[in-house]
């Protein structure tokens, strides 16, 4: 119903980009890219429950952030499915999704662009406080530079810094008033090198 107001209408009309997540029923979401008219859409999958009804809208999506069991929801494979995270985004990828960012833990995050995938270091948190807001950090940072046109790997490594960052504080939100800290992650991520 939220999506049928002339408020929310008019915030979709005017946005350059939109990130949503799938707490929406199915219907919902698929209303919302109709009413996005082509501008890109990126998309958080929640929960293995919730993730599949992103489903529909995968090769409308310019790009999802999700884990593994997520993936492994979407693909329609059981719970204890033991593939691998590249595998995982290549059946995304089969499905018609372009883009996507799929987590393991702390482990290397598997990107899928355009049909190539790639496996990245996050970096490692000093600490770590309380995980909550992790994801959208990571979701809202690469969204954002990938619409500032920076390249997959770097709007990556930038998602990935926040939500590094992120899970340092006990806020939802990091401060990001001073990019010290966010730049000394970013660099940490350019000196790693992810294992095969």
């Amino acid at each position: 119903r939220q999506i049928a107001r002339r408020k929310t209408r008019d915030a979709i009309d005017a946005a350059d980009a939109l990130l949503i997540d799938a707490n929406m029923p199915e219907e919902s979401i698929v209303r919302l890219i109709r009413l996005a008219l082509g501008k890109p859409v990126y998309a958080l999958a929640i929960s293995p429950a919730k993730s599949v009804r992103l489903r529909p809208v995968l090769d409308l999506l310019a790009g999802l952030y999700l884990n593994k069991r997520e993936a492994r929801a979407i693909l329609g494979l059981p719970s204890d499915d033991a593939s691998g995270s590249a595998s995982l985004a290549e059946g995304l990828g089969a499905l018609g999704l372009a883009r996507a960012v799929l987590t393991d833990g702390e482990d290397a995050v598997c990107v899928l662009d355009q049909g190539e995938t790639s496996m990245v270091l996050p970096p490692k948190p000093e600490r770590v406080e309380d995980v909550t807001g992790a994801g959208d950090a990571l979701a809202g940072a690469s969204a954002a530079a990938l619409m500032c046109g920076k390249p997959m790997n770097l709007a990556v490594a930038q998602g990935l810094a926040a939500a590094s960052a992120t899970v340092e504080t006990s806020n939802a939100v990091a401060d990001f008033s001073s990019k010290t800290r966010f730049d000394a992650l970013l660099l940490q991520m350019s000196n790693a090198k992810p294992d095969k």
